[in-house]
């Protein structure tokens, strides 16, 4: 499902980018650094996405807590409100925006056209947040299978214990004949 998702959006990056320069919006020479800017914006809310759908307990939880951290992003991603403006305590919460990073990231790749390395560097923020947040999605999705694993064997171990205490299925066909000879 990750994996799909992140070769959709670059489908999607791809087409866009061809649009874009097909109606003359902006030359070919943006092409690579939008089709970068796309996929590490994808890596990063992806993980976010996986992260929110392993701590939802249910599908209106995750919906409602999504929509939430979408609704701050967008707030302080530069797009509605100048981040320059914001007072400075909330500015340095915004440089932590994925958001406002991957926003930062297009207009550097379509708007002034920057070179790979310096779109690459304006791209980690982005590649750290999809790898922190990808390795805490792991870590809880082997944890709850550990968990998993450990709840089937202890009761694999109980029904142990509990068959050592009954009859065994012997004793039971023995009774049973012995039920049926006396009839």
């Amino acid at each position: 499902l990750y994996t799909t998702g992140i070769l959709v959006t670059l489908l999607q990056a791809g087409i866009i980018t061809t649009l874009i320069t097909l109606l003359g919006v902006t030359g070919t020479e943006t092409i690579p650094g939008t089709i970068i800017a796309f996929f590490l914006t994808t890596l990063a809310m992806t993980s976010i996405g996986l992260f929110i759908g392993l701590i939802a307990t249910s599908e209106e939880y995750a919906l409602l807590t999504s929509t939430a951290l979408l609704t701050i992003m967008l707030v302080l991603s530069d797009i509605f409100i100048p981040i320059a403006t914001l007072p400075t305590a909330i500015q340095t919460l915004a440089t932590y925006n994925p958001l406002a990073t991957s926003i930062t990231l297009l207009r550097e790749a379509l708007v002034h056209s920057q070179q790979l390395p310096t779109l690459l560097t304006t791209g980690i923020p982005l590649l750290i947040t999809a790898l922190l947040f990808l390795a805490i999605a792991l870590f809880m999705t082997r944890k709850r299978t550990t968990s998993n694993d450990n709840e089937l064997h202890g009761t694999t171990r109980n029904d142990t214990e509990r068959q050592g205490t009954t009859r065994s299925d012997k004793e039971r066909q023995g009774t049973t004949r012995n039920y049926k000879e006396r009839q």
